[in-house]
């Protein structure tokens, strides 16, 4: 079993005109809780794990889209699941359900991948600018 613990507050690029979004800096802490199989490390010959279960938890304030500003509150996020290699692992359903909307993740990103990291909080800014040009525009 593997767990970490990870508290983290950053800026947030929601500052000035944004303010009835959220205010500016973004505390959370993820929680990550991995259960591996024993014989995946005592075997000498294993080259890589196998299966994994997987836990994620995140408490963290407000997310923008919100609108909650600063009144009190948290969200907590709790996400559980197993990780595998083999593909025919994969319950058919949700193999299907990938294989016709969602693709591009049945293969990873090539190594360097230049795609740009896209946050909640950078995504809700483009479309809070979105939204606003719009307005303006009409």
């Amino acid at each position: 079993m593997s767990s970490r613990e990870i508290p983290f507050i950053y800026e947030i690029p929601l500052g000035g005109s944004y303010q009835e979004y959220v205010g500016g800096t973004y505390p959370a802490t993820e929680i990550f809780s991995d259960y591996y199989r024993a014989n995946d490390f005592l075997d000498p010959n294993r080259t890589r794990l196998g299966e994994s279960r997987i836990s994620r938890q995140r408490i963290s304030s407000w997310l923008p889209w919100m609108k909650m500003h600063d009144l009190p509150g948290i969200i907590r996020f709790n996400a559980n699941g197993y990780s595998t290699f083999d593909k025919s692992r994969i319950p058919p359903r949700l193999t299907q359900v990938l294989i016709i909307r969602y693709s591009e993740y049945l293969t990873p990103p090539p190594l360097g991948d230049g795609r740009e990291n896209a946050t909640t909080w950078t995504v809700t800014k483009k479309w809070i600018d979105g939204r606003r040009s719009n307005k303006e525009n009409k």
